[in-house]
Formats: structure tokens, C-alpha cells, sequence
């Protein structure tokens, strides 16, 4: 019995020091609390911006467990509102045409969230739709589909739908600007 109890102890102890050594798990972490450098070293340590992570890691300190919303790198950076992040893990090489557990590619996931990036970033107005755009911009350049569906709709009616939520200035430009870029409704 004490034999199989330290075999558990150690099996726990080597367990928990692989976990947190794991470059997956570090680059979630580095993108959540918007270290660029720091995914640069995880990405170069053999982690994959373009493979799903599904284990435990920690944001701020607080263990978490990743959810069907963030399972994907550039997902997670789009949900912990870091358009930098975004645009650097879509420059590294990132997918942005990997659905989340919901469904949704990361065009449509923006068009949904954009109206938090006001509160997050303390931006005024002007500046919401600005890196809505901007995002919107690097993510068409990737060559996203913007055509594609979720929840039954495509990413022109899901962005239309998510306009009564953005401040006055900023309504409409994100749908605009995917209208004039080739989106269909």
C-alpha cells in the first residue's frame, strides 16, 4: 500500500511538472495575458498556432479549463479581446477559417464580439470600428471565407444582427465594410 502511494505521489508530482512545461498550454496562457514575446518563445519551443488545445491553463493565476468558445489559439486571443494578438497570430500563419466548438470562424466570432472591444480597450467611438476593420482587413487578406454559416446564418446577417449592440458611430461599419468586400447575405 505505501509502495502504490508513492508511486501516486511521484506520478502526480511528474504529471503536474510536464503539464506546466507544456508548450501548448504555455502558448494559451501567453495569448490570454497578451504576451506577444512570449508566444513567440512557445511557438519556437514547438507549440501550434493551429492546433487545438483542450487541456487546463491558467489566465491571471486562475486555473481554467478551455472552453468550446477558445479551444483554438487565435480563437482565444479574438475571446480575451486582443486585436494585437489576433493580427499576430493571423500573421504567424493562424487559420482563420478553424471553427470553435460553437461553430463560428473567427470573421463571424468578430462580428458578434466587436461591440466589447469599446469596454475592453476603452476606446471611444471612433476607434471601435477602426480595429473591428483592421482585424476584419488581416482576416480577409488570410483569405477568410466570409460567406460562410453559423447558427444558419452567414457572417453578413450575423455582423447585421450584432449592429443594435454597437455604439451609433460604429453601426454598420463592420457590416459595411464585409458588404463591399464580397460578403452575401
Amino acid at each position: 500500500m505505501k509502495k502504490m502511494k508513492q508511486f501516486f505521489i511521484a506520478f502526480i508530482l511528474i504529471t503536474g511538472f510536464a503539464l506546466a512545461q507544456d508548450p501548448q498550454r504555455k502558448l494559451m496562457e501567453s495569448i490570454c495575458s497578451g504576451n506577444i514575446e512570449a508566444v513567440e518563445y512557445w511557438i519556437s519551443q514547438g507549440a501550434n498556432i493551429n492546433k487545438k488545445y483542450d487541456g487546463p491553463y491558467s489566465i491571471n493565476g486562475i486555473e481554467t479549463q478551455t472552453t468550446k468558445y477558445n479551444e483554438w489559439p487565435v480563437h482565444a486571443a479574438l475571446g480575451a479581446l486582443n486585436a494585437d494578438m489576433v493580427i499576430f497570430l493571423l500573421d504567424k500563419g493562424a487559420d482563420p477559417d478553424k471553427e470553435n466548438g460553437f461553430g463560428s470562424s473567427l470573421i463571424q466570432v468578430l462580428a458578434t464580439k466587436s461591440h466589447h472591444f469599446v469596454a475592453a480597450n476603452n476606446l471611444c467611438e471612433g476607434q471601435e470600428h477602426n480595429r473591428d476593420i483592421k482585424m476584419a482587413k488581416k482576416m480577409i487578406e488570410k483569405k477568410a471565407d466570409l460567406n460562410g454559416k453559423a447558427f444558419g446564418k452567414r457572417t453578413l446577417q450575423i455582423a447585421r444582427e450584432y449592429d443594435k449592440y454597437r455604439p451609433t458611430e460604429a453601426q454598420g461599419a463592420l457590416f459595411s465594410f464585409l458588404k463591399s468586400n464580397g460578403a452575401k447575405e
